[in-house]
């Protein structure tokens, strides 16, 4: 393995990522996580499956979506309690299952996935109070006019 000044010089002339000594990502359950990097991951709990297929975690995938499927009313819950459990454990997963460049680059990519999954989960909690707007103003209220 390189230390962290030949990799950087290896980096810039050859423009190729290298492994250093202190990059374990994409290693498996051998993978240990940097202390910097440990905390809760707002991606992989606001966009579960998604961030779970993006991150090749198959089985996370494969049992959200049967729980999904077999037990509506309680799945949604377990669900539920699944994705926030991703958010503790989803940068360590996604650490130990995927190869980054360095710490900087997963934060870069994951702070990416916060984003947009807060993006779209505000999009929907917008979207939902609208309709719920419309309803009320113009469905519920037009039998009371007609009776007046």
């Amino acid at each position: 393995m390189f230390n962290d000044a030949e990799v950087q010089i290896l980096e810039r002339h050859l423009k190729l990522p290298v492994q250093s000594a202190t990059n374990s990502s994409g290693t498996g359950l051998s993978a240990a996580l940097p202390r910097e990097l440990d905390g809760f991951n707002w991606g992989a709990c606001l966009g579960s499956i998604p961030w779970a297929l993006a991150h090749r975690l198959w089985g996370w995938v494969a049992v959200q979506i049967l729980l999904l499927r077999l037990a509506p009313p309680g799945g949604l819950f377990i669900v539920a309690l699944m994705s926030l459990a991703l958010g503790f454990t989803g940068n360590d997963l996604a650490w130990k299952y995927n190869r980054w460049r360095d710490a900087d680059h997963f934060r870069r990519i994951q702070g990416r996935w916060a984003s947009l999954m807060i993006t779209l989960a505000a999009a929907a909690c917008w979207w939902l109070l609208a309709l719920a707007l419309w309803d009320c103003l113009f469905f519920r209220w037009i039998p009371l006019r007609h009776k007046l």
